[in-house]
């Protein structure tokens, strides 16, 4: 069974008015990332609306599957922009992590990313939805010039109420080891680390919450937008 040796968080509005992330931390059981996007204030309620709604969705139904959610986020935001239109372009990311007793599932929408980390090294991490992974994989510019290009922060896939519903793409880790980590970020804190320098934290034996400072000390003097972080380390209990 997997259970959480430790876990820390941040949120942040960065160089910001307001921070347009939100952030949902259900210890052992749900962890989530959300990045709104709009404008005037309409990304900070898009972001918080999408959180609560995969939230209150998981209280009542625990078991739920991942593709449950797609309909149910439309549903809640197209329910509020009928009752606001002002806020018509209010969108939102998200980025997720459920634990069940084997397995880590993980879904995500827009540029907020997971990563699984084990022994100082990526083991697995999500691919954004955006126009720098899209040019990436047509060969159109090389890797670190992602973290430079004026395209950089261009979403392609967002939760923004169109129906259909925007898909989740989704994946369950079963290979899973002692010590393994697992974190969160909304895209604000690549505006601080390329993703090498972001793995070189976990080469030491630092507990998440001296893991989280570090991040937090770097993209405070280095992140212009919002940036959130969620980072936990699991155990296995073979009983």
């Amino acid at each position: 069974m997997i259970y959480i040796k430790s876990e820390a968080y941040l949120t942040e509005k960065g160089q910001c008015d307001v921070n347009e992330d939100t952030i949902v931390f259900e210890k052992e059981a749900l962890y989530l990332i959300c990045d709104g996007v709009g404008g005037n204030g309409n990304g900070q309620v898009a972001s918080k609306l999408v959180a609560t709604t995969v939230n209150n969705f998981y209280k009542n139904n625990p078991n739920f599957e991942l593709s449950n959610l797609e309909v149910t986020i439309a549903d809640a935001i197209i329910q509020f922009k009928k009752k606001n239109p002002s806020m018509k372009l209010m969108a939102s990311t998200i980025a997720l992590t459920r634990l069940t007793t084997k397995s880590i599932q993980i879904a995500w929408i827009g540029d907020s990313l997971v990563y699984h980390i084990r022994n100082g090294h990526c083991n697995y991490k999500t691919k954004g939805h955006t126009w720098v992974n899209e040019a990436i994989d047509k060969g159109e510019i090389t890797t670190l010039e992602q973290y430079f290009h004026p395209n950089k922060n261009q979403v392609t896939r967002i939760i923004n109420g169109n129906q259909p519903p925007t898909p989740l793409d989704c994946h369950i880790v079963t290979d899973l080891q002692e010590n393994d980590y697992f974190l969160l970020i909304s895209d604000g804190v690549l505006e601080a680390f390329i993703e090498d320098d972001l793995m070189a934290l976990f080469k030491s034996n630092d507990s998440c919450t001296e893991i989280i400072t570090t991040i937090n000390q770097q993209c405070a003097q280095f992140s212009i937008d919002n940036y959130s972080a969620i980072l936990y380390q699991i155990g296995i209990n073979e009983n």
